[in-house]
């Protein structure tokens, strides 16, 4: 460093630069790093002979104690058990295990255990259950319809595609009827009511079997109301400021909406950065093909509405189209888990080196008759 000092002032100052002043700025150089030395020095023998001949001492650090641990085995009778766990995140993937070996005997026991922390987390109580079964299916499948009959069976057409979390919103006729169907016939799923502005309708939903509610923005009437209760209360929020404000207040989980007029999954992903320990849930048009994304950047799962209920098989009673579409959503949002829980955060494509093309051929067989075959064709 004093080198190059003299040096600069000599080519950029034009300062004539004497040998012994020269050496003065190295004298004060090394001396300043040998204060500021605090016992770690990992040197050489040249840089130890350099410190020398300029007059300093320095400061290696000490040498390593070395400690004897000597293992005794257990007394007769007893048995020891070692055991060890690691996990991926918190909550995330982890692992246990363990192994045995009684002194009296010459074989050894081994165990072993593989779960996800977040799935230990959350089995305490109904309200956890339901928690849970939001992370674990990744998708909250969003219903609203003009007539209580079509409501009912686009929701079996949705739950017969594999769908767990279904919300029906408020706006739906009859909705605390369907929702009341919807229990009795199928007392497993993880059924709630959407757009819940109001205790009163809150109440309403609870009493028929509503295990989540779920609003555009916070009602705080239907926060206190809720609490130390059994049912989930999702509200709504848009900014930092709402999302901190509601998880103050006691919120478990909060609703980013609408989330696409907010810049959809970046805006997750950015959110998640102060926020990494309130858990959030997307909503406002979201696709299928985009739900491994918004998991992958933080959410605990999306609402999607008009991409399993779509409009037009709404209109034309198309409940098949709908089974499709519930099928590939729950197939795409128990995957994005499943990779989160693994830590994989980006799926890659496969290129291969050929492709394939089908080509349609005739051929006649010894009658005459036509016969008509798919031969594949490997292209380089």
């Amino acid at each position: 460093m004093g080198v190059w000092t003299a040096r600069n002032q000599w080519i950029f100052e034009g300062k004539s630069v004497d040998f012994r002043s020269t050496l003065s700025l190295v004298w004060c150089a090394i001396s300043e790093a040998n204060r500021l030395d605090i016992g770690c020095m990992r040197n050489c023998m040249d840089d130890l002979l350099i410190l020398q001949t300029v007059g300093l001492q320095g400061r290696p650090s000490k040498a390593p104690v070395i400690k004897n641990v000597i293992w005794s085995p257990p007394a007769p009778g007893w048995i020891k058990v070692n055991t060890d766990g690691a996990a991926m995140g918190s909550p995330g993937f982890g692992g246990c295990g363990g192994w045995n070996k009684p002194v009296t005997s010459s074989r050894m026991a081994v165990c072993c255990s593989c779960t996800s922390t977040q799935q230990l987390q959350l089995s305490s109580s109904p309200l956890n259950k339901t928690l849970q079964q939001i992370h674990n299916s990744g998708v909250i499948a969003c219903l609203r319809a003009n007539s209580t009959e079509l409501a009912i069976e686009a929701a079996v057409a949705a739950i017969s595609g594999g769908i767990s979390v279904l919300e029906i919103v408020m706006s739906t006729p009859g909705v605390f009827e369907v929702l009341r169907c919807l229990v009795q016939d199928h007392p497993t799923m993880t059924l709630g009511v959407g757009t819940v502005l109001n205790v009163e309708n809150a109440k309403n939903a609870t009493n028929v079997g509503a295990k989540f509610l779920m609003s555009p923005a916070t009602v705080k009437d239907i926060m206190e109301d809720v609490r130390g209760g059994e049912v989930l209360y999702i509200p709504g929020v848009m900014t930092p400021t709402e999302i901190l404000s509601a998880h103050d207040a006691g919120a478990t989980i909060v609703k980013v909406y609408p989330v696409s007029a907010l810049g959809g999954i970046r805006y997750i992903s950015a959110l998640k950065k102060p926020f990494p320990h309130i858990q959030m849930v997307a909503s406002q048009g979201i696709t299928i093909d985009s739900i491994g994304d918004y998991i992958a950047q933080g959410a605990a799962s999306v609402v999607l509405s008009d991409a399993i209920f779509d409009k037009e098989a709404m209109d034309q009673n198309n409940f098949d189209k709908i089974y499709q579409l519930a099928r590939l959503a729950a197939l795409q949002g128990r995957e994005a888990v499943e990779r989160k829980r693994r830590g994989i955060t980006k799926v890659q494509e496969v290129n291969f080196p050929r492709r394939i093309r089908c080509l349609e051929e005739e051929e006649y067989d010894d009658v005459g008759n036509a016969d008509f075959s798919l031969r594949r064709h490997f292209l380089k």
